[in-house]
């Protein structure tokens, strides 16, 4: 991961399906400060052959900004508060 960020990998998690099935993963990824480009692979296990899948950005780097220095704003007890982050 670009921009000197922390990761810590969670548990593999092993989710079998049957031909044809579907399945949804949201991936949640937070910056705190500068511009980080990252990419992501999927590690399947197929008829016994293990791949590894990539999920692409159209072909490009997936990329998160920090919200360090910007102002944040967030809806709270009905209302707009502005949070400038450091």
């Amino acid at each position: 991961m670009g921009g000197g960020g922390r990761f810590s990998a969670p548990a593999p998690l092993s989710l079998p399906l049957s031909p044809g099935e579907t399945e949804q993963f949201l991936i949640y990824v937070e910056a705190t400060s500068g511009r980080c480009t990252w990419h992501l692979e999927l590690p399947v296990l197929v008829d016994g052959k293990r791949l590894l899948i990539p999920v692409e950005d159209g072909g490009e780097p997936f990329v998160t900004h920090g919200l360090e220095g910007f102002v944040e704003h967030r809806w709270r007890d009905g209302a707009w508060e502005a949070q400038r982050r450091t």
